[in-house]
């Protein structure tokens, strides 16, 4: 729920571009910081920076699914679908447990 987030990790536009059109089977787990909405680091009960570990894999598109079409001249080769998954995270801040 909206009280229990903490903070976000935003991927650029550019960056997922790149990542749907990278080959099927590539991937990467990546360190980034979290950030609150006001775009300042979040800052855990440990007193370090939160960070979540990030990890991205192209997989074939589903079956039966119509995606867009790319851009001229900055076609896939093929759709895809991209699993991204939070194998990790550090350094949270405190949360209310009883959810008051």
């Amino acid at each position: 729920s909206a009280a229990d987030t903490v903070g976000s990790v935003v991927l650029p536009g550019e960056l997922m571009s790149r990542i749907v059109k990278a080959d099927v089977g590539w991937g990467q787990e990546v360190f980034l910081e979290v950030r609150d909405d006001a775009k300042k680091a979040v800052v855990g009960k440990d007193r370090q920076r939160c960070v979540v570990a990030l990890r991205v894999l192209v997989l074939e598109a589903l079956k039966g699914l119509d995606p867009p079409e790319p851009e001229a001249g900055q076609e896939a080769a093929g759709p895809r679908r991209v699993q991204v998954t939070i194998s990790s995270v550090k350094h949270l801040p405190k949360m209310d447990t009883f959810g008051t």
